[in-house]
């Protein structure tokens, strides 16, 4: 059986990252957090306090970016977790990528 492969460009497939894991404020915010700070371990508890999240809603987001191999856990550590770099291709550097995180923050807001 013969797999199709489909051909994006970078700003496509950032966008579809974007899309995909960015579905409400909370991810986008979690997302945001571990892109920008790449070297920052965070904890749900500390991106709670940082950022306002609801506690659970950091776990459960953070859980399921951990699934998802966006971010990984800090060896030897119980709560700790940094983004998977990975996944830099996703990180908004240019014009066009930050608006696409724009968008979603304008859509995550209605």
């Amino acid at each position: 059986m013969k797999s199709a492969s489909i051909s994006m460009t970078p700003i496509e497939r950032t966008r579809r990252f974007w899309t995909a894991h960015g579905r409400s404020a909370a991810h986008l915010t979690v997302l945001h957090a571990f892109c920008k700070n790449p070297t920052i371990e965070w904890t749900p508890a500390g991106l709670s306090l940082w950022y306002g999240l609801r506690l659970d809603v950091a776990q459960d987001v953070v859980g399921e970016f951990v699934r998802c191999g966006i971010v990984q856990r800090v060896p030897d550590r119980e709560e700790g977790y940094r983004w998977n770099g990975d996944q830099d291709w996703a990180v908004p550097r240019s014009r066009e990528t930050r608006a696409i995180l724009q968008e979603r923050w304008r859509a995550g807001e209605s």
